[in-house]
C-alpha cells in the first residue's frame, strides 16, 4: 500500500502544509502532511527533528522554483510539481491539487489527455475505452510515470531485477506489446515511444 505521508518542499511550505491539511479528503484519510525542510542520506529534518527517510513518504509535492531537485529526480516516488511551469502555476487551486493528491494517494495516475492509470485495478481508461494491461506491464507503466530515469537499464534493474548488462530482449517484448495496447486510447504515448527508440 502507497504510504500516507505527503511531504513538501517549497518556501511556502507551511502555508501549503496548513491548507492541505484542513481539506476533508485528507482528514478523512489520515494523511500525514509534513513540511520537509532538508534531505539527508538517510534522514530527513523537519523542524529541527529527524522523520523517515525519503522512501518512506507517499508523495512529495515540489516548488519548481525550490532549488535542489536532483534527489527526487533519483528516486522512484510520486512527485507533484507546483510553481511556474507545471500544471500548478501560482496561486495554487486548492481543490485542484487536492484532487490529484487523492489519485496519486490511491494509485490512480492521471495520464496526459484524458486518460487515467489504476495501477491496483491494472487497467488504462478514458471516458469510452477501458484496457486491461497484465502486472508487468503495471509495474512497467508506474515506472514510467514516477521514475525521470527511462531507460532499458533502468528498467532492468528496477522492474525485473535483472543486471543492467543482461543479454534480454524482454524490455523491447514487454514494450512492444504495451505500446499496441495503449493506442487504442486517447492518450499521449511519448513516454512509452522515448523509451522505446532507446531500449
Amino acid at each position: 500500500m502507497c504510504s500516507r505521508r505527503i511531504g513538501i518542499v517549497s518556501a511556502d511550505g507551511d502555508l501549503l502544509r496548513e491548507a492541505i491539511s484542513s481539506s476533508w479528503y485528507i482528514r478523512d484519510k489520515r494523511f500525514s502532511v509534513s513540511v520537509v525542510e532538508h534531505f539527508g542520506e538517510d534522514v530527513i529534518s523537519e523542524g529541527g527533528g529527524c522523520v523517515p527517510g525519503v522512501e518512506e513518504y507517499g508523495l512529495i509535492l515540489v516548488d519548481k522554483d525550490f532549488p535542489s531537485l536532483s534527489l527526487y529526480l533519483e528516486k522512484s516516488i510520486p512527485v507533484i510539481y507546483i510553481g511556474c511551469g507545471s500544471s500548478f502555476s501560482k496561486p495554487i487551486r486548492l481543490r485542484d491539487l487536492i484532487e490529484v493528491i487523492s489519485f496519486y494517494m490511491r494509485e490512480v495516475y492521471p495520464l496526459v489527455d484524458s486518460g487515467f492509470f489504476d495501477y491496483k485495478k491494472r487497467v488504462v481508461y478514458d471516458k469510452n475505452v477501458r484496457i486491461s494491461v497484465t502486472e508487468k506491464e503495471a509495474e512497467i507503466l508506474r515506472y514510467l510515470i514516477i521514475s525521470k530515469l527511462r531507460n532499458k537499464n533502468d528498467l532492468l534493474r528496477n522492474v525485473w531485477g535483472y543486471h543492467p548488462d543482461s543479454l534480454t530482449t524482454t524490455v523491447e517484448s514487454h514494450m512492444w506489446r504495451l505500446r499496441r495496447k495503449l493506442t487504442k486510447i486517447s492518450v499521449d504515448l511519448s513516454m512509452v515511444e522515448s523509451l522505446g527508440d532507446h531500449a
